[in-house]
């Protein structure tokens, strides 16, 4: 569901580094070679194994020149003053310094938060701290993706109340295991919740929709919108995920603001009605983000829908 979205740092480029892609030619460069910085093993990351020296710190540097400094043997009742030190003479360059601590040497993480490391990514094995100084090093955390999937029959759609989100219309949809494209993520969900299949290549994809703040990391949302005009199965609800489903007219859902005590947002509405429209044109629409989590999300926020055209 889109409320277990997952980070997807691999399964594609944009995932696995995030960002700005315009924003300069290293940060491409980085994008290009799609080499995770925040997983891979230290000794991988190295240009070379040659190590150099700033105020009494050695260090290494990867084929970006990010920093990482070889903080392992110093004493703890020094590692404040020479990180600080040894930071200083990178402010205003284009290298991150990376510090990547194993758990079970966690003891120091305040001593590396006092030498201004900001957090920056964690797994089973280790967390990585970062000074960022004028790189271009984007957070893991830019993106998450997921898919939507609109299913018409004789200019019905079919819609849904998840248990997680009640009081809401929606489609069937969900956020993307770790290696999932965005069409086997819509096959998989309208399986699981609605007991239809769909062949991903039937599959036509009508929109994008970007939404901020999708989780408490502060990651975007890409979500897919597919349109499934071919399908096999009989409608089965997955009781555990899924309060009911049901078919209504297009042109309810393109004009209704509540349908069967359900809020319709606003995003449903333009859907509805560019596939009324025979998906014939590509536009762009601001609209409020009437996001199913308020907790989640400022009121005033807003989610920004790019509409594709295609040939229904």
């Amino acid at each position: 569901m889109i409320s277990a979205i997952v980070m997807v740092l691999f399964a594609s480029k944009q995932l696995a580094y995030g960002g700005d892609f315009s924003a300069n030619s290293s940060f491409q460069k980085r994008e290009e070679e799609n080499i995770s910085l925040i997983s891979a093993p230290m000794k991988s990351l190295y240009a070379n194994e040659d190590q150099q020296k700033i105020h009494d710190v050695y260090y290494k540097t990867n084929q970006f020149g990010d920093i990482f400094p070889i903080w392992q043997n110093i004493p703890e009742v020094e590692l404040k003053e020479k990180l600080l030190n040894f930071s200083e003479p990178f402010k205003e360059t284009r290298q991150a310094i990376i510090l990547e601590i194993p758990h079970e040497r966690s003891a120091i993480l305040d001593i590396v938060r006092q030498a201004h490391f900001t957090f920056h990514y964690g797994d089973q094995d280790q967390t990585t701290w970062v000074i960022k100084n004028l790189s271009s090093l984007p957070s893991p955390f830019t993106a998450v993706s997921g898919a939507h999937v609109i299913v018409l029959k004789d200019n019905q759609v079919l819609v849904i109340e998840e248990r997680t989100r009640k009081g809401i219309l929606g489609f069937p949809a969900g956020g993307s295991d770790p290696g999932e494209f965005a069409r086997e993520t819509a096959c998989r969900e309208l399986y699981e919740e609605v007991g239809l299949n769909v062949q991903s290549e039937n599959l036509k994809l009508i929109a994008l929709i970007n939404r901020k703040k999708a989780n408490k990391q502060g990651a975007n949302l890409i979500g897919h919108c597919f349109l499934a005009q071919k399908f096999i199965g009989e409608l089965k609800i997955d009781p555990i995920e899924i309060v009911q489903a049901f078919w209504i007219s297009l042109q309810e859902l393109a004009e209704a603001s509540e349908i069967n005590s359900l809020r319709v947002s606003p995003y449903l509405n333009e859907l509805a009605k560019h596939i009324l429209n025979g998906c014939q044109s590509s536009h762009s629409r601001k609209l409020p983000d009437h996001r199913q989590i308020p907790m989640m999300v400022d009121p005033t926020d807003t989610m920004n829908v790019e509409f594709i055209h295609q040939d229904l």
